[in-house]
């Protein structure tokens, strides 16, 4: 944990930190260093430049309630192997949908998600529209621990093209994508969406309408009573 000296040497080393905003969240920072390994928020500032991070710092802290920062924050940092992801995520995703993750996943399965190659991983949530990220990539990074780990990064390890999978967050409904990474092995999946074409995730692209057929169907998605 960071102490007098390690504290003001990273100050030191990346005064941009110090600004405005994270003064006015001083408190929340406080904790934040309090619960963080000195490596790993080093990394993390090495990683990421220093305008972005600045930036989403003190929004992050600003929206994430307080017992979430020993709970899911710091613990998500203090694991050097997820830096890469971390930096990567930070460089696309919004401060608002990095809170939101943080206040309602555990820290467990962020770690599980984090462990997905970076550029797959920013490059599907990149692409997933903000309305989708509460109502869909919330809910399945919730999902059982073993299928985030047998499925999910998997998926996401084999799948040449993970703009896809945001495409098909973005049209279609969040109970058919359950069902699929539920009842798929992930080979299956990336080989589908690897073999179609770009134009068959677009709004009226033949995955899109298969994939809200699927939603009428009730009987294709629902257990019999």
């Amino acid at each position: 944990a960071f102490g007098p000296c390690s504290a003001a040497s990273l100050v030191f080393r990346h005064p941009a930190l110090v600004n405005c905003a994270v003064v006015r969240e001083s408190s929340k920072a406080l904790t934040l260093l309090r619960h963080s390994e000195v490596g790993a928020v080093r990394a993390l500032c090495e990683a990421v430049p220093e305008e972005t991070l600045s930036g989403l710092l003190p929004e992050i802290l600003r929206g994430i309630e307080r017992h979430r920062i020993p709970e899911a924050l710091a613990p998500v940092l203090n694991d050097i192997a997820n830096i890469p992801t971390l930096a990567a995520l930070m460089g696309v995703l919004d401060a608002g949908s990095m809170v939101m993750m943080l206040n309602a996943v555990p820290a467990r399965k962020l770690r599980i998600i984090l462990g997905a190659p970076p550029d797959s991983l920013a490059k599907l949530v990149s692409h997933v529209q903000l309305g989708k990220v509460e109502s869909v990539l919330i809910p399945v990074v919730q999902e059982p621990d073993e299928l985030l780990r047998d499925t999910l990064v998997p998926l996401l390890r084999e799948c040449r093209h993970p703009e896809r999978i945001a495409a098909a967050v973005n049209h279609s409904e969040p109970e058919v994508l359950f069902r699929l990474i539920r009842e798929v092995e992930a080979w299956r999946l990336a080989a589908l969406v690897d073999a179609m074409d770009a134009e068959d995730f677009e709004e009226e692209g033949a995955a899109v309408v298969l994939l809200q057929a699927l939603a009428d169907e009730r009987g294709l998605l629902r257990d019999k009573a």
